[in-house]
This record gives structure tokens, sequence and C-alpha cells, in this order.
């Protein structure tokens, strides 16, 4: 909810960076319970128990999953249709849980056929790795929002492609974008001829937001025009600087 909240007086880029938040906050769960499972699993990896009730446990198990696989295909389609990482972390949570609930239909299944008590334990260590993995996961993807991370290099140069594919552009540069939530932002200079009047230039400018905008239709897009050729210290020639 805060974070579809649109910009305000105090916040003019809007509230998008609270996904990220949320984000971590859900990986900070997935994390604690990897490191719970991984407490039990070594317990039990001492100290071997014998399982009890396997059958009523694999009957509950097996509703949970019928429920929690409903719920993961409505957060697809809230994914698909907001791109919320909120919505994606809190996925990976769901996700965790109907793979839990697998090893651990597994994991009772063969003790009950084998004998052997020390399958449970092990089954719970993978599962262990396997929420690991996906909590950093999800941490990185909020680190990168963020951070302001770029948009990935295909879509830059989808952006850069239809910018310049208006007759009157000459070039491109300093192009910016960033994520926040749901929000997508976008800055570039457009390098026009320095003949033109503010007008013509503004106009130009405008086609091509609107190019940009059909292909990104929730950007926020800024276009800066500039002279052709003007020599002005740039973004791209800094960030070139320092690579070198």
């Amino acid at each position: 909810r805060q974070a579809a909240q649109p910009p305000d007086r105090a916040h003019r880029y809007g509230h998008g960076k609270a996904e990220a938040i949320g984000a971590f906050v859900q990986a900070g769960f997935v994390l604690g319970s990897a490191l719970f499972l991984a407490s039990e699993a070594v317990g039990r990896l001492i100290s071997p128990q014998p399982i009890e009730q396997s059958r009523l446990g694999i009957a509950v198990l097996l509703l949970a999953m019928l429920l929690t696989a409903a719920l993961l295909g409505f957060q697809r389609f809230v994914v698909r249709r907001t791109g919320s990482i909120a919505i994606q972390a809190d996925s990976l949570h769901y996700r965790s849980d109907l793979l839990m609930n697998l090893a651990v239909i597994a994991a009772l299944v063969l003790t009950e056929a084998t004998g052997w008590r020390i399958i449970d334990p092990l089954f719970g260590l993978g599962i262990v790795l396997v929420l690991l993995y996906g909590a950093f996961g999800v941490a990185r993807h909020a680190l990168d929002m963020l951070m302001d991370r770029e948009l990935p290099a295909e879509q830059r140069a989808y952006i850069r492609s239809l910018a310049l594919e208006h007759p009157r552009a000459h070039n491109v540069h300093d192009l910016r974008t960033r994520r926040a939530g749901a929000d997508v932002f976008i800055e570039l200079h457009l390098e026009l001829d320095g003949e033109l009047s503010l007008e013509q230039a503004h106009d130009i400018a405008h086609e091509v937001e609107a190019r940009v905008r059909a292909a990104f239709p929730a950007a926020d897009i800024i276009v800066h025009q500039e002279p052709a050729g003007l020599a002005d210290e740039r973004l791209d020639a800094q960030i070139a600087a320092a690579e070198r």
C-alpha cells in the first residue's frame, strides 16, 4: 500500500522503494526459517528421532500444498501486473513452503519405507540450501533497487534505439534509468540541430518521449534537449574515465 501511494511534496519520486524494504523483510523471514531448520536438522542428525503419525502428516501437508499452490498462482498474476518485488519475495516464501512440504512428504515416505531416520534431517539440510539461495537472491534484487541500479543493458539499448529512430535526432547521451517498485524512471539527453527554435526542439523531444512511453507505459520520462556536438561535461565521459 505504501509503495502504491502517489508522489507528494516530500516524496516527489513516489514511494516505490518501500517495495525494496518489504522485500528485505521477507528475505529476513526466509533466512530465519533456514537457520532454524538447519539447527533442527543438525540436531536430528546427531540424535535421530522416530517419526510418528506419518500418514496423518502427509494428509495435512497435501492440503497445505493445495492451498499454497492456489496462492502462488494468484501471486504470479499480481507480479505480472505490477512487477512488485515485495510480492515476488512473498511468493518465494510460499514457494519455499511448497518445496518444504514436498521434501517432508518424500522424507516421510522414504523413512517409513526404509526405516532410516537419517533421511529426514538430510532432506532438511537440502531445503536449507534452497532457502538460503532464494533469500540472498531477493535481498540482492532489493539492494539493486535501493542503489538505483540501471535497467538491463538490452532495455537501455532499446530506449536509445527508440530515441534515435526520430529522423531529427542526431545522438543520445547520458541515458540514466532506474526502478522503484513498479515505477520506472528514464532520463536522457537528446542531441538536436542547434538551429532549431525552442518550440521545434520541444516538439521533437515530446515525440521521442511518446515513442519511449509506448514501450514503457508506466515510466517517468525526462528528455533534455542539447545542440548536437556541444562539448560539455557528460556523465558518460565520467563513467568511461572511471572504468579506465
